[in-house]
């Protein structure tokens, strides 16, 4: 077995847009792929997984493999990839991501994928994103807005301001990047600070909705937030950088 051409030829296909055709000569049935967030079980899921977040790509800078290794005795192949392009959902991304690729029989049945985001270190493209609150629900009662609420964030950080004034800040971890998104907020500052909330997210164009758990609590699986549900409907509107201070 050549591994190193399974590879060659894999990518090719994949960059040319095969993919289906791709995900069914090169992936077994029951592949594994492991993320930093979550695993993945079976060619159909992280097939439609891997199209879903290509099709949210709305411009590619650049996207080249920069590095291949195959150990063919122990059926090991390694893939390094630098890329740069604009997604629907995260904005613009700047990342190397290394996958090391386990074969069985001339397919991959075990995958683990590594990414690195460069954006802080991004050639002219904004490594923030700012969106300013313009309606909220909290535990089904509508919260007057006044314009002044903004969330940045930068890479997996992000801050809450009022009026300039930073009054929230934490992390956000993607749980699961499909349709709506899944994070879990972990606050660091704030009235709810060293507690998690576990949200679903949409963004469609300069819009996001976000709507959260309560604190520790369950996933909300709709966009609603009802009397004693404890959740927090929120829809915020992108704006730029210098205009949100």
């Amino acid at each position: 077995m050549n591994l190193k051409a399974n590879v060659k030829d894999l990518y090719a296909m994949l960059f040319q847009g095969r993919t289906e055709e791709a995900w069914e000569k090169y992936y077994a049935e029951d592949v594994v792929r492991r993320t930093e967030w979550e695993t993945r079980v079976g060619r159909t899921q992280n097939r439609d997984e891997d199209r879903e977040f290509v099709d949210n790509v709305e411009s590619w800078k650049s996207n080249e493999i920069t590095a291949m290794g195959a150990d063919e005795e122990r059926e090991v192949t390694m893939v390094q990839f630098s890329q740069e392009f604009m997604h629907k959902k995260f904005g613009p991304l700047r990342q190397e991501i290394v996958i090391v690729q386990r074969w069985r029989d001339g397919r991959v049945y075990d995958e683990s994928v590594y990414v690195m985001k460069l954006n802080n270190k991004s050639g002219g493209l904004p490594s923030r994103t700012n969106w300013r609150l313009v309606s909220q629900v909290i535990d089904g009662k509508n919260q007057p807005v006044d314009g002044t609420t903004v969330v940045t964030s930068m890479g997996n950080n992000f801050s809450v301001t009022q009026d300039g004034v930073e009054v929230m800040k934490g992390t956000a971890r993607v749980v699961s990047d499909g349709t709506p998104m899944q994070q879990d907020i972990a606050l660091d500052r704030g009235p709810n600070a060293g507690k998690t909330f576990r949200q679903i997210i949409k963004v469609e164009s300069d819009k996001m909705i976000a709507c959260d758990g309560p604190p520790d609590g369950e996933r909300p699986t709709e966009f609603t937030s009802e009397p004693g549900s404890g959740r927090t409907l929120a829809v915020w509107l992108q704006v730029k950088p210098e205009d949100a201070s």
